[in-house]
């Protein structure tokens, strides 16, 4: 009798911890789960930057899986309908109603192709109406990646941040297998991208964000400050 008292006693005793294990499982693998979605609030976000008038300097690196790194400073310009981004020696956006693109060759020689640097160009009202059918297309185009079946699910960190973490198989990812954002609370500017891409991590992190932006911010003469700086080991050709 006592024996069988004791087998029931240990029975007992071994439920309750396995109870005790699969209850502590439970809430491991709750706290673990995303927070809610947050897409809506990442696209507004997303489109005051594409709508805002802001100058931003920042560094951008490109850090390879095999440890090779390309850095540049870079530059994000923008005053609607105007907008301009300079990087790794080149440059491109539209500036006086007109698309601008700038590169540097092999040679160091800096050049920019046929509308690069022409005056005049469209009206100031055409400009905007072409600006704002340029911000509502973008906006369209990333707000199809977290409709079902979603590429991307979105999960918000602090009032600025957004996380976006890879769903589905894709051909090429827009924004890699994940990114963070960060956007600046005054301007809408985004302050901090990170990408996970196929072969590559790329950075973009502001160091200074202002809210004017005078006329010499849209210039299209060469910069040398913004030409790319390889690790020893790196190519300077991006893959």
């Amino acid at each position: 009798m006592i024996i069988v008292i004791v087998a029931s006693i240990a029975s007992v005793g071994v439920v309750v911890v396995l109870a005790f294990v699969a209850a502590n499982q439970f809430i491991t693998e709750s706290s673990s789960q995303p927070g809610p979605d947050a897409s809506e609030a990442f696209v507004s976000a997303f489109q005051r930057s594409l709508e805002g008038t802001y100058a931003v300097r920042a560094t951008y690196s490109r850090v390879l899986d095999d440890g090779r790194t390309l850095r540049s400073d870079a530059a994000v310009i923008q005053r609607p309908p105007d907008s301009l981004r300079r990087q790794f020696g080149g440059l491109s956006g539209t500036v006086d109603g007109r698309p601008v693109s700038c590169s540097t060759n092999a040679g160091g020689t800096y050049f920019c192709g046929p509308s690069g640097g022409s005056a005049g160009g469209a009206s100031a009202d055409g400009g905007i109406t072409a600006a704002a059918k340029t911000v509502a297309t973008q906006i369209e185009t990333l707000r199809s990646y977290f409709q079902e079946p979603a590429l991307y699910r979105v999960t918000q960190d602090g009032a600025d941040c957004f996380d976006l973490t890879q769903q589905r198989a894709a051909g090429i990812p827009p924004y890699g297998s994940s990114a963070r954002f960060c956007f600046d609370q005054s301007t809408g500017a985004i302050r901090l991208l990170r990408q996970n891409l196929e072969g590559a991590v790329d950075t973009f992190e502001a160091t200074s964000v202002r809210s004017e932006v005078a006329d010499a911010d849209l210039s299209l003469n060469d910069d040398p400050a913004y030409r790319v700086q390889a690790d020893a080991e790196s190519s300077t050709t991006l893959p």
